[in-house]
């Protein structure tokens, strides 16, 4: 793993892609359900375990993201724009 990547926290969505395509144990490419995972990857420098959470559509999705940073116990800092959604 690079130096650069060891020092970022890395959320992943997969997406489902079973059962789509007619045919049994084939898949459609890039075709995929609105459910999936999102994964909080594991990184050993800034001890994170990694975790997962389901969600069942894209409006459960920021959910999920949400579920494992707060698994995580990950505390997320305002930059740039973000800043006028909170007093100062």
């Amino acid at each position: 793993m690079a130096e650069h990547d060891r020092k970022t926290i890395a959320v992943t969505v997969a997406f489902f892609t079973n059962a789509i395509a007619e045919e049994e144990g084939k898949v459609l490419p890039k075709h995929a359900w609105t459910q999936g995972d999102a994964y909080l990857q594991k990184n050993t420098l800034h001890g994170i375990k990694g975790t997962k959470s389901k969600f069942n559509s894209l409006l459960e999705l920021t959910k999920a993201i949400d579920d494992v940073l707060i698994d995580g116990e990950i505390v997320l800092h305002t930059t740039g724009n973000m800043k006028k959604y909170f007093e100062q």
